[in-house]
């Protein structure tokens, strides 16, 4: 096992090109677009963007840091039942093709909870839009930690100064360029996480002897668990919890793939660019666990936090390809960038469309006059305030207990489940009445808050949450 290895000159030249290259292209738009000062070109491109980079923009905004560098430290940890998380893509998209963009393209609704103050009233509406701003701002602040985690392990920036670089990076061109730059950065960013997602999976499974080895190590280490059909819920990953759980809450209707089903010109390509989102969700998902499997094989008999090389499992993955790639320059530069990518494409989505969801929800119902190139000022301008906002909750997640995947997922449960209740009943039980419904989304948000603030306080004790067994046997020093 190596000592504890950091960026080279290489590494760091090929991060910041990636980041330049970024910046470079939401100038580009703020630039060309500078005669159209208009909300429907900001938000939504105009509304004729093409759907095959619209499929990939969608893809990544949820293919944030936290998979690419959770993914593996939960498989690490937890063993191989997270692999059902490569099909929970399909029911939400599905759910989508069917309901969501058919609703959204011929009600033209900027805002998705536009709908509920339709189909109930307006303070129903803003409680869902308060709620779903809430989320996804713990969401985007998780996923700018998470490569700051990532630098703070392999390179001798702090973890303050990288969540500084990250914000400030997204925050400037989605800013500049609205919706075009996002998307456009969207579909750079995928193929540098793809090369540097491969890049990893290759490399170690090479320094391992190939996936056979994988495979014994694995099995040694009882994290072959993938066919769980189990329905005990203390069970942290199992088909029913992943594939149906999990694919349930996706399928809430989210703001930031809205607008990118309104920048289609048409109900077919938006189902097209809904489509083309599941191959890379799919290739993703599945090279981040297999490289998490490689990872425990590489690590079997020496665990790097055990050993105290680093502090937390979502710093592994970093240091693993710090690790593996000591010997090429430049290739752990380009993880690195693979990660920040991620969040880059996550980050600058979430912001923007928190930006509509504030104008478009509470801005304009007070001040429904507003001329566009207010609106486009304004909008710029909550987009520099959230991204200070987000910047400052994830200089406070060092804090909490548990992984990045852990924290996402229960807030996200937690929260999201009422409102996608709410979403569920206004479409397709026509009997629903605002008070009722308003009384159910109270008590059902109480009663899963209750459970997951008793989870958070008194923990998990089932043997079944606990990471399973690590060890420090071969390493050199303990």
């Amino acid at each position: 096992m190596s000592p504890v290895k950091t960026f080279g000159a290489v590494d760091f030249a090929v991060f910041v090109g990636m980041l330049l290259v970024t910046i470079i292209i939401g100038i580009y738009h703020a630039y060309k677009d500078r005669e159209k000062k208009s909300i429907a070109n900001y938000y939504f491109g105009g509304g004729k963007m093409s759907p095959i980079p619209l499929g990939l923009s969608i893809a990544v905004t949820f293919i944030s840091a936290i998979n690419i560098i959770g993914f593996p430290a939960e498989t690490y940890l937890f063993g191989t039942a997270i692999f059902w998380f490569c099909f929970i893509i399909i029911v939400p998209t599905i759910v989508a093709c069917l309901f969501h963009i058919p609703m959204v393209h011929r009600l033209k609704l900027v805002s998705i909870y536009q709908y509920l103050e339709l189909r109930f009233d307006k303070k129903l509406r803003q409680a869902c839009s308060a709620i779903m701003l809430f989320i996804m701002i713990v969401f985007i602040g998780l996923t700018i930690y998470v490569p700051g985690l990532a630098l703070n392990a392999v390179t001798p920036l702090g973890l303050e100064w990288t969540i500084v670089l990250t914000s400030f990076v997204c925050t400037l061109y989605t800013a500049l360029g609205g919706m075009k730059a996002v998307v456009w950065t969207d579909t750079l960013q995928t193929f540098i996480m793809l090369a540097g997602c491969l890049a990893a999976l290759i490399k170690t499974t090479v320094h391992v002897g190939g996936f056979g080895n994988i495979w014994a190590a694995l099995d040694r280490g009882n994290r072959l668990n993938f066919w769980n059909f189990t329905t005990d819920p203390t069970v942290r990953n199992s088909f029913w919890s992943i594939c149906v759980g999990t694919s349930i809450a996706a399928s809430n209707p989210n703001q930031a793939i809205t607008q990118r089903h309104l920048s289609c010109e048409s109900i077919k390509k938006a189902r097209m660019a809904a489509m083309v989102a599941i191959v890379p969700h799919f290739v993703f998902s599945v090279i981040t666990i297999l490289t998490g499997c490689a990872m425990y094989a590489y690590y079997e008999g020496c665990d790097p936090i055990m050993d105290k090389r680093i502090a937390k499992p979502d710093q592994m993955m970093p240091y693993l390809v710090v690790d593996v790639f000591n010997d090429v320059p430049g290739m752990a530069g380009l993880f690195v960038s693979a990660a920040f990518s991620a969040t880059l494409s996550t980050v600058s989505s979430g912001i923007n469309s928190l930006a509509a969801l504030l104008l478009e929800d509470f801005v304009l119902h007070r001040y429904p006059k507003l001329s566009s190139t207010i609106q486009v000022t304004l909008s710029k301008g909550i987009v520099i305030g959230l991204g200070v906002l987000v910047m400052c909750f994830a200089l406070t997640i060092k804090y909490f207990n548990g992984t990045i995947i852990q924290i996402a997922f229960t807030l996200g449960g937690t929260l999201g489940g009422p409102v996608l209740a709410v979403f569920t009943l206004g479409m397709f039980f026509p009997w629903a009445n605002t008070k009722g419904t308003a009384i159910g989304q109270i008590v059902s948000t109480v009663l899963t808050g209750a459970l997951a603030i008793c989870g958070i306080v008194y923990g998990n004790s089932s043997a079944h949450n606990r990471a399973m067994p690590l060890s420090t046997a071969e390493c050199t020093t303990i």
